[in-house]
């Protein structure tokens, strides 16, 4: 499996969206620089252990495992430092050397299998160049607006699904994935992995049942976090598994990355509500498309002008609308959209167009033609269309 099929979408599109802006470029740029002053090779023999071939032949051998399955010719020079938090991180690289740092808990309370995930997770992350976009030193070093404040915890946090992601591909566990994900979140040791799995995925389910992505701005401290919670984590990864980039005749990956983005919405404010260029571009191409889509079997029924409401707004559907006019500008909508959202976020729209479509009960075959000619000009999978109608299309 090559390498770059692991990253995550959602991360490689905000990378780019985020890297075109010349403020954002600016500060990463000189965020970076500032760094290379900074000698951290000798700062880390100074203030921990490096640990060579001979102290820790088993984490060489991992790192050598992890290097050859992502494909990465760098040299690593692992570190330990003492601490009794499980912790481990990746540093810019400095004279040719990247730097892995471990927490003496982490290496003490990780099995073999949780450490390959440990270490492919932080190698993904020297993989993806996730360290040309520092977050927080960006954030201090740029007047940036709110909503790419907002893009840039979204990107770090889909950065993590991506090393995530590597962690899982080079440890070939799911199950390893799920202890080590446990004992990060809690601390503990030596929980049987269904147990952990189970908790976590448990905590996954309470978390979407409670509505978080529902709360009020000022609640939502959840959108300016780096990393997404350990539950989300795991679901993400779990997915990641099941999709057949991982196992063959698993679900696709168009398909497995709409479900991850689901997953990851509840730390992030949904494109319906997200006062950003990407949320505005998307709502246009969804009252368009939803009214099409509507009046595609003659008339907008009351019902379909209801979900059209419950999803843009109250009073969004007015007889001042021309569903010709809409359908005549729709490509200019779309353009927008794919210039704005990843494709992961145009299927969740495409997706949002079919509940629009089965709102009085049934989807026809109009229908169903409206919305596979608004997911092809969208560039997105047609087969999400059927997937969603799947269980109560009824086809004329």
């Amino acid at each position: 499996m090559p390498p770059s099929s692991i990253r995550a979408e959602a991360d490689l599109h905000l990378f780019e969206s985020l890297m075109k802006n010349a403020d954002v470029r600016r500060a990463a740029e000189a965020a970076l620089e500032d760094s290379v002053q900074v000698k951290v090779r000798r700062q880390l023999l100074a203030t921990s252990v490096r640990l060579t071939p001979a102290l820790a032949p088993d984490l060489h051998r991992m790192i050598d495992e992890c290097k050859e399955k992502l494909d990465l010719d760098a040299s690593f020079e692992p570190y330990v430092y003492p601490s009794p938090s499980a912790n481990a991180a990746v540093v810019k690289p400095e004279d040719g050397r990247v730097f892995l740092l471990f927490s003496s808990e982490i290496l003490e309370a990780f099995d073999e299998g949780e450490l390959l995930y440990v270490v492919g997770h932080e190698l993904g992350h020297h993989k993806f160049g996730h360290h040309d976009l520092p977050v927080r030193a960006v954030i201090e070093g740029a007047k940036v607006r709110a909503a790419v404040a907002l893009q840039l915890f979204s990107w770090s946090r889909y950065a993590e699904v991506s090393a995530d992601r590597a962690g899982l591909y080079c440890a070939g566990s799911l199950e390893a994935v799920g202890r080590g994900l446990f004992k990060l979140a809690s601390g503990l040791r030596g929980t049987k992995t269904n147990l952990a799995m189970n908790a976590l995925l448990a905590q996954m389910e309470e978390i979407q049942a409670d509505g978080m992505a529902k709360g009020k701005d000022g609640d939502r401290a959840e959108w300016f976090s780096t990393h997404p919670f350990s539950p989300l984590r795991l679901k993400a990864a779990e997915l990641f598994a099941r999709c057949s980039v991982m196992t063959k005749g698993g679900m696709s990956p168009e398909q497995m990355e709409v479900e991850v983005g689901a997953v990851m919405g509840v730390m992030e404010p949904g494109y319906l509500k997200a006062k950003t260029d990407q949320g505005r571009a998307l709502r246009r191409v969804l009252l368009a498309g939803g009214m099409m889509v509507a009046a595609a079997t003659g008339g907008v029924s009351e019902e379909e002008a209801d979900a059209i409401d419950e999803l843009l707004g109250e009073g969004t559907v007015t007889d001042k609308l021309s569903v010709d006019a809409l359908r005549e500008d729709l490509p200019s909508r779309v353009k927008d959209a794919i210039e704005e959202a990843p494709a992961m976020r145009r299927a969740q729209l495409v997706r949002d167009l079919c509940l629009i479509a089965l709102a009085d009960g049934h989807a026809d075959s109009d229908e169903r033609r409206v919305l596979v000619d608004i997911a092809k000009q969208l560039e997105v999978d047609v087969s999400i269309v059927d997937q969603t109608l799947e269980a109560s299309l009824e086809l004329d």
